[in-house]
């Protein structure tokens, strides 16, 4: 839908499932085969554009219902758990403004919420919010430089769990510069 010129919302409502899915056949370390049936229901809000000439925004929000409809023949136990790593809610909203010709700022916002790294739903990562922001500057009409720093408050969080007793630690800050050429 577009609100009005130069601003747009769209939604949409999906169901996917997956046939034949990798699911463990015992404990850990067991063999993996093709015989589990998963499925995600979700809902995805997104709005993107320009509010005013000089302001843009994008912000987006996900809600994923996973259930494990079939584990396997080694996990019924968790029949109807969610699966590992899909969050139930994620959002993130990015807003940049153009404050002189030259020089552009922006920041964001990225949230998720927990995961789970096994099936049975037992060992889970907590959710985070993340914050990055970025500056750009035109040198001339052939060269713009643009500092990105995602985490900006270098915030200790996991980005993934595992069902053998470790999560993945997300980077810390980082600093990106790139420099745009045109010819």
């Amino acid at each position: 839908w577009e609100l009005r010129p130069g601003l747009m919302l769209s939604s949409a409502v999906f169901r996917t499932e997956k046939r034949n899915a990798r699911v463990a056949l015992g404990g850990r370390g067991s063999p993996q085969v093709n015989a589990g049936t998963q499925r995600v229901d979700g809902v995805e809000l997104e709005l993107s554009g320009q509010l005013t000439e000089r302001w843009g925004v994008f912000g987006g929000y996900t809600y994923l219902k996973s259930k494990l409809v079939d584990p396997g023949p080694g996990d019924a136990a968790s029949k109807g758990n969610a699966f590992p790593n899909t969050p139930r809610q994620s959002a993130s909203v990015w807003t940049d403004y153009q404050l002189t010709a030259r020089l552009r700022l922006g920041g964001g916002l990225y949230a998720m919420d927990r995961v789970y790294g096994n099936t049975a739903n037992t060992k889970y990562v907590p959710g985070y919010l993340r914050v990055d922001a970025m500056a750009a500057y035109v040198v001339n009409a052939d060269l713009t430089i643009q500092l990105n720093v995602q985490n900006l408050t270098n915030r200790y969080y996991f980005d993934k769990a595992y069902a053998a007793h470790y999560a993945s630690v997300a980077p810390g800050r980082v600093a990106i510069v790139n420099f745009h050429f045109s010819f």
